[in-house]
Order: structure tokens, then C-alpha cells, then sequence
């Protein structure tokens, strides 16, 4: 954006100067065009793929994801897990920085023990297949009242289902479980992982292929009438 916004301004002396230290600062600014989709400018709608899924399609995808507990016995591709993150990136972001980093830990015993750093998971983490370990980084955040950004972009890219949406498409099941906001003694003593001051644990998602014999758990919600509000 900025590369075409040095092309059509009037240049005056100021926006000359700044234009200078653009182009030092990136100098393969007139490659972006072939990064991505389009490269790093702004989209045309037209342009994008028509939206072929109905509201219907939607509702029942949102549905059919609940929350599991039990996970079969089975191996799973690596691909399967993978092609969901590439959703994650499309996800809304306060920063778009990614002030996250999913951790996957596929092998039997350290899924199942990093499921036992959810407290909430204890009780069935033996059941763990695979399971990612959700890090914010706290230093994409370059101000102190931008602390909470890293819980605000996680949500977004997990509760906003994005994530577990694209894994039900994928034909896995997830639960998502969380963290404490304590320190990293629990983190380090069950899986020997160091993280830096200004890393923290933010979220814990089980992930494989749903035990189809095993009922779900029942979580009640309320209604859109309950929590919408029209001031009047």
C-alpha cells in the first residue's frame, strides 16, 4: 500500500524524505505484488473465490463440532492437523503479527503429557492422541495495554472455530481446554519445556479421530435472545 501510495501523492519535501527511508527500509517493496494473494496491498472482493457455502452448510458444520473427550486408537497423516493451521492464518488478528505458536505434540506419551497441563483435562488426558499447546508471545505487543492481544488473537483463531471448524472438515475431533495464568513451573516439570519471560501458555487443544461408540458431553447455551441486546 505504501508502495503505491509514494506513486500517486504530490511529493512534497516531507513525503519525499519518507518515501527515501521506505524504499531503504524495503527495498524489495516493488516485488510484494508476486507475494501471497496479490501481494501485500489491498484485495478486490470481485476478485475472490465466490462463497459456495450456504447458511445452512454453515449451521450444520457448527453443530456437528462438539467438544470430545474420547479418541480412537488410530494413526493419523501429518497433513490432516497441517491443512486447518493454513486456516488459522486467515484468522482475525488485533496485531496480524501471529503472537502465537501452536506447539504439536503427536507422540503418544507427550500428548498425554501435556494434556495433564490442563487441569481441567486430567481426568481423560490419558485418552490424548495428539495434542497442540497454544504459546503467546508477548513481544509482538510493543505496549503494556497491548498485553492482552496474545489472548485476543488466540481466541480468534481458535474460538472464533476457525481452527476446529477447518479439523471437523478434515474428519477430526478437538477439545479445547484452559491454561492458568500461573507461572511456567507446571509447563517445565511435565514437559521439560522453556519458554522465554515473554512467552506464555495460552490454550491446550486435543485433536484426533473422534471414538464414534462414546457419547458427547451435553454443554447447555443460551439462546441468541439471552445475550443479544438492541438498546432502545
Amino acid at each position: 500500500m505504501l508502495n503505491a501510495y509514494f506513486n500517486v501523492v504530490q511529493m512534497t519535501d516531507i513525503i519525499a524524505m519518507a518515501g527515501a527511508d521506505f524504499t531503504k527500509v524495503f527495498v524489495a517493496a516493488e516485488s510484494f505484488a508476486a507475494v501471497g494473494k496479490g501481494g501485500y496491498r489491498p484485495l478486490s472482493h470481485i476478485a475472490l473465490v465466490p462463497l459456495m457455502v450456504s447458511f445452512g452448510n454453515s449451521t450444520a458444520l457448527f453443530e456437528c463440532r462438539h467438544s470430545a473427550l474420547w479418541f480412537a486408537p488410530r494413526t493419523v497423516s501429518q497433513d490432516l492437523p497441517d491443512k486447518p493451521m493454513d486456516v488459522v492464518a486467515t484468522a482475525t488478528s488485533v496485531c496480524n503479527r501471529h503472537p502465537y505458536r501452536f506447539y504439536v505434540f503427536e507422540a503418544l506419551q507427550w500428548a498425554q503429557q501435556t494434556g495433564t497441563v490442563a487441569i481441567g483435562a486430567i481426568s481423560f488426558s490419558h485418552n490424548f492422541e495428539c495434542v497442540m499447546l497454544i504459546i503467546g508471545d508477548l513481544s509482538a505487543c510493543l505496549f503494556y495495554q497491548d498485553r492482552h492481544v496474545i489472548f485476543i488473537d488466540t481466541e480468534l483463531a481458535i474460538m472464533q472455530l476457525q481452527l476446529q471448524l477447518a479439523l471437523e472438515t478434515q474428519g477430526l475431533a478437538s477439545c479445547a481446554a484452559n491454561l492458568p495464568d500461573t507461572d511456567h513451573c507446571d509447563c517445565k516439570i511435565v514437559l521439560g519445556l522453556d519458554f522465554e519471560s515473554y512467552q506464555r501458555m495460552l490454550r491446550q487443544l486435543a485433536v484426533w479421530y473422534l471414538l464414534v461408540d462414546m457419547l458427547l458431553s451435553y454443554s447447555a447455551k443460551e439462546l441468541a435472545v439471552d445475550f443479544l441486546v438492541r438498546p432502545k
